[in-house]
């Protein structure tokens, strides 16, 4: 886990598709107000890179679900466009701080869901079925509920 101004962060290693990589991050690893990563500025994502490159187990995989995607897109036979992708937690990309690399997205129909890609420190839009490892964040001021262990 790791924290980078205003937001914590912690990157799961097991393998899952978009949807799982959502779940698990809402109801597992932060329990409450939390979701696949949010990247606002561009010392975030090299924070957020530099943190990767140092966890032993994500060597070999070096692609991350991020909470960007276009899954509510309409009509996107032709694939989507950058201006339909937004942020898991319901902020909309600010196309100037985009990392995406060059010539992505791709007019893939079926490539809604963002992947950031360590190799190369870019994002790539792939099928949300693929099988990634995930970043999750949330707020540092919000509470993790917690169970009290009992007394001996």
């Amino acid at each position: 886990m790791f924290s980078f101004g205003t937001k914590c962060y912690s990157v799961e290693v097991d393998l899952m598709d978009y949807a799982t990589a959502q779940k698990t991050c809402q109801e597992v690893v932060f329990k409450n107000s939390t979701d696949l990563a949010y990247i606002q500025t561009p010392e975030e994502m090299e924070y957020i890179a530099q943190e990767i490159d140092k966890t032993d187990a994500a060597k070999g995989q070096s692609r991350f679900w991020i909470g960007l995607n276009a899954r509510d897109c309409v009509n996107c036979t032709a694939g989507a466009g950058l201006d339909q992708f937004g942020w898991a937690s319901g902020q909309e990309l600010d196309e100037a701080m985009s990392f995406f690399r060059e010539g992505w997205p791709r007019p893939g129909p079926e490539e809604l869901c963002v992947a950031y890609v360590q190799n190369d420190k870019t994002w790539v839009n792939t099928v949300c079925t693929n099988k990634y490892m995930a970043i999750c964040w949330k707020d540092a001021a919000t509470v993790i509920p917690t169970t009290a262990k009992p007394k001996p």
